[in-house]
């Protein structure tokens, strides 16, 4: 579990326990992307990978929760973007006086279809990486680039 200003973030799955690790902001190679305010307002957790011999997916939650109850008089809530290897989930989750659960849960992320013409949750996973022969595939490398 990471925490930060008054929130845990915590990655969880149903089988092996992974170590997370905090966003380090002193390191400048770790926040060379951001702008100063993304800076200001992202959290990253950093997450052990499964062992390397797990042959199959596997899946795994975010939850990110309140470690004390929200004073919502001088706090007017949060809202969370997940991003996970740089893609970056469509839709929000709220953490606000109306919607007030103390806890939020990502179970997938918000991802545009292939086509461009919607939105479907994909599952969040870890798997190895499939390499492809581009010959077997019947591809060359300038239409696998494109």
């Amino acid at each position: 579990m990471v925490q930060s200003d008054g929130l845990s973030f915590t990655i969880e799955t149903d089988t092996t326990p992974l170590h997370e690790y905090d966003y380090n902001p002193e390191n400048p190679e770790q926040s060379s992307n951001l702008t100063p305010t993304e800076t200001r307002l992202s959290r990253t957790t950093y997450v052990e990978l499964p062992p390397h011999h797990s042959s199959r997916p596997q899946t795994f939650r975010v939850r990110i929760r309140a470690l004390e109850p929200i004073n919502y008089d001088a706090e007017p809530g949060y809202h969370f973007v997940l991003s996970v290897d740089g893609v970056k989930s469509r839709f929000c989750k709220l953490m606000a006086r109306d919607e007030d659960p103390g806890t939020v849960v990502y179970t997938g992320i918000y991802v545009d279809d292939e086509d461009g013409n919607g939105i479907s949750e994909r599952e969040l996973c870890f798997q190895q990486i499939q390499v492809v022969d581009d010959e077997l595939a019947g591809e060359t490398s300038a239409e696998v680039g494109r």
